[in-house]
This record gives C-alpha cells, structure tokens and sequence, in this order.
C-alpha cells in the first residue's frame, strides 16, 4: 500500500492493514527522545491507542508481534 494512500471508509469496514515494517517504524519513532506516541500516531494518522498496542505487543513479542 502506498503510504500517501488515503481510505474512505463508507461501510462497516475499519480494519486498516500496516505491514510489520510500517508498525515496526511508527513505534521505533514513538521512542525517539523528543517523540511521544500521540504526535506519532497524529502525523501518520494511527490512532493512539493503535500505536500504543503495537508498541506493547513489540515490547513483549519482538518484530513477529507487529504481523
């Protein structure tokens, strides 16, 4: 999927998919010093929470989590 892909959602649909790698950058970035996972979740359009689980799921699981 191209990252400057924009999804209209009109149905019942809300699962969006991210690659490992695209979850794998977003939560290396939401660890950087003057980073937090809300202006990282924010400038890539994820919600927080979405970010935040992904982050968790890494932490316990390594990069295999984020499939």
């Amino acid at each position: 999927m191209d990252p400057l892909c924009v999804k209209v959602l009109t149905g019942r649909e809300r699962r969006c998919c991210h690659s490992a790698d695209q979850k794998l950058r977003l939560v290396v970035g939401a660890m950087e010093p003057d980073m937090t996972a809300l202006a990282v979740a924010r400038m890539h359009g994820v919600p927080p929470s979405l970010l935040l689980d992904w982050r968790r799921r890494m932490a316990e699981g390594g990069k295999a989590a984020g499939g």
